[in-house]
């Protein structure tokens, strides 16, 4: 049996969608957590790098949370595109077979949805991914305006699930080709564990801080880029050095938080749980205010970025047609669609309201 890796945020963690379909033919290593952007699935690739390392196919989607969470966050356009270079040169560098998922960007109001499309596509025609682009099946087929459900950008898990299952049963390619080493590294602090939390889907060992901890002299130089808690009662952790200081709120939620004021690890380097006024935005906080001293951190995560990793990025063409496009596999939407309008008409016309406009019909007529 296929050993799938998948990355993303809530379109891969929905139990009806794109995992039902993958783990009926592969053993699945569901990596992905909701709400979060490229930077997590960047940290999934550090953690369980053994994990990824000896799979047969890893499934990424991530266009959709980088686009929320650049209008939902204090994250920068700058760092949000930085972040998905980096990702994707990390993932390349495994070398195993890739397939990315073009989620549609539906959600209205918010912006940069071309923007941040046009930075994956340019990195999938960069190291030449598999991918199924379902954004542009949309748009070709005119069904952006027909399947927006204002459902924060999760398409149907029936067509999720059907993508998931087609993935599974097929076998996709490599393509090798001379890239400049990445030179940016990537860190994780993690504490020892004070208890396990779990839920169906998830198991997390959690440190609970009660203390000052200082950054030791491995770090030095990194910068601290983002937060990966799973807290008992809304939290905030503060990290400080002698020149800045970073407030960062995070629900009760195995959550992880982009950060995206500029912190490096220096001598004098600290974090603690604290009721610190809160230096920046977190994604799903709205409304929510800590309530206790109180947070169990899983783990801080940090790069040291080379700047020739990312002084000559390039906005490339994605190329269609070609033997790494399956987007043609996304035919089945139009069956599904087709059925799903003729069943809605059917259950309408067994509503109140369809009878009573058969009613209307029928009196009218009689009085012609």
């Amino acid at each position: 049996m296929n050993k799938i890796v998948l990355l993303g945020g809530s379109n891969s963690f929905k139990k009806n969608g794109l995992r039902k379909g993958l783990e009926k033919n592969c053993k699945l290593f569901n990596l992905s957590l909701g709400a979060t952007s490229s930077l997590q699935n960047l940290y999934e690739l550090t953690r369980n790098r053994k994990v990824i390392s000896c799979c047969d196919l890893i499934v990424t989607e991530s266009n959709v949370n980088d686009f929320h969470n650049l209008n939902l966050t204090s994250i920068t356009i700058d760092n949000t595109i930085k972040h998905i270079e980096l990702f994707y040169a990390k993932l390349y560098e495994f070398k195993r077979p890739v397939v990315v998922l073009i989620i549609p960007l539906l959600t209205k109001n918010f912006l940069h949805a071309e923007l941040v499309n046009k930075v994956h596509r340019s990195c999938i025609e960069k190291y030449k991914f598999n991918f199924i682009d379902i954004q542009n099946f949309y748009d070709c087929n005119g069904l952006s305006n027909e399947l927006n459900l204002f459902n924060l950008d999760h398409p149907l898990d029936c067509v999720m699930s059907e993508i998931g299952e087609y993935i599974s049963h097929n076998n996709f390619k490599i393509n090798y080709h001379d890239n400049l080493p990445i030179l940016s590294k990537c860190k994780i602090i993690k504490l020892e564990s004070t208890k396990i939390k779990s839920n169906s889907l998830l198991k997390e060992s959690v440190s609970y801080i009660e203390h000052k901890y200082k950054i030791n002299h491995d770090y030095l130089g990194y910068k601290v880029v983002g937060i990966h808690s799973w807290n008992d009662y809304p939290g905030v952790l503060t990290i400080y050095n002698l020149g800045n200081k970073i407030s960062k709120i995070s629900n009760t939620e195995c959550q992880f938080n982009d950060i995206s004021h500029s912190l490096y690890v220096d001598n004098e380097t600290f974090f603690s749980s604290s009721y610190e006024k809160i230096s920046e935005k977190s994604i799903r906080t709205k409304n929510i205010k800590p309530k206790r001293k109180h947070f169990n951190l899983i783990g801080i995560f940090l790069i040291k970025y080379n700047d020739n990793d990312f002084k000559n990025f390039v906005f490339y063409d994605l190329k269609r047609g070609l033997d790494n496009d399956f987007s043609f596999s996304l035919e089945f939407i139009i069956k599904h669609l087709e059925f799903n309008r003729e069943y809605s008409s059917y259950l309408y016309e067994k509503t109140f309201l369809g009878r009573l406009k058969r009613k209307l019909k029928n009196i009218l007529y009689s009085f012609r």
